[in-house]
Formats: structure tokens, sequence, C-alpha cells
């Protein structure tokens, strides 16, 4: 894989939605001025994501995806977003598969026109109010049988080591295999008064 994003970029690489949501935090962060932060005081849930605008990522159906996460933890988690197919310019989970990094559990989705259908689950120890790093590989490879399937790993970094969290998952559906429009980023499953916090966030792609 080729790193394709330094840790600091502007945020005018990212599509995000709603547009509203979102503000820089100068004081709390892992590399300095700021990290992005996500909170919500409304009375109901909401979807927020961010979605990368830059030419090289609007159709990467194989790729990866590094951030630190920091969470209250009050109600659900940090997600990663892959195989993302909101046209550039807007940014949503309609149709994609998301990591949702919740506190003692990871929950891979497939949502397929805004409904979501859980497809694998692991146990985690995310740990509130803490900043820890987070990393998801999705390619297209062969499940045990031999079948061609997408295949999904998610890892935590401990101790300077990338330790997987759960087993590989595959997909044999592929869905969005050979899409034109692949996208990856980050967001937030957020209901009222919970705070999310992302820095460093790397997006990784085949090499040429």
């Amino acid at each position: 894989m080729n790193k394709l994003l330094l840790p600091h970029h502007s945020v005018s690489d990212w599509d995000f939605s709603p547009a509203t949501s979102y503000v820089l935090d100068n004081g709390i962060y892992v590399s300095p001025p700021s990290s992005l932060k996500i909170q919500y005081g409304g009375g109901v849930t909401v979807e927020k994501s961010v979605l990368c605008r830059i030419d090289a990522v609007q159709c990467v159906p194989e790729g990866e995806i590094r951030s630190w996460f920091r969470s209250d933890l009050s109600y659900c988690g940090n997600n990663f977003l892959f195989r993302n197919q909101a046209p550039l310019g807007s940014a949503n989970y309609n149709n994609c598969y998301l990591w949702s990094i919740r506190k003692l559990m990871a929950r891979l989705y497939r949502v397929i026109n805004g409904t979501g259908s859980e497809k694998y689950q692991c146990a985690i120890d995310y740990p509130a109010d803490e900043w820890t790093h987070w990393r998801t590989v999705f390619w297209n490879g062969e499940n045990e049988q031999g079948q061609n399937a997408l295949a999904v790993q998610l890892f935590k970094e401990v101790e300077g080591q990338w330790v997987q969290q759960g087993d590989t998952y595959f997909d044999t559906d592929q869905l969005w295999k050979n899409s034109a429009t692949n996208r990856m980023g980050i967001g937030a499953y957020n209901k009222s008064g919970a705070v999310y916090y992302f820095d460093d966030t790397e997006l990784w792609i085949p090499q040429a």
C-alpha cells in the first residue's frame, strides 16, 4: 500500500455531512494544532460522514484507513467508511461498508439504500476519553473455500504494534467491487450529547 495523505491536510480535502456538525478542536488532539471534533446536541440520532475529495481516492475498492479515535463513549462510536457510493460533493451512509468502533464491541455493517445489516462483530477495548489508534484493511481476496470475496480486517495499535481485532471477515457478495465510485472516510452514528474526535487520519491505496 501507498500512503496517500500526510497526517495534516486541509478540511477542503473532505466532504462533510451535515456540514455544520464539525469543528476543529485546538485543545484535544494527537498532533498539534487540532483534531476534528464531532458533537451533536439535538434529540435525535444523526448519521455523520466525512469522505475524502482528493481525485486519487474516488474509486478505491481495495485500500486501508488509519485514524486515531477518541470518544466519551456516551452512545455509539467512531466509524470507518469504505466502498462508499456517495458522489463527489456529498457525503452519506446510504451505500457503503462501515466499521462502528464502540466501547466494548466493533461491528461491521453493510449499508444498502440507507438500511444497514450487521455482518460481523468482535470484542474490543476502547477506553473512554483516551486516544487509541485504529486501522482497517480491505481487499479482493478468497475465503477458506476458495471463493472470491471482499476481505476485511480491523487492527488496534497496542504498545507500538498492530494487533488484529477478531477474525478476517469475507463477503462473497463483493458489493460495489466494480463501481466507478468507491470512496473512503470516517464518521459517527451520533446521538444527543455524544462527542467524537479524529486525528492523524491516513488513507492508503494499492501500489500502482
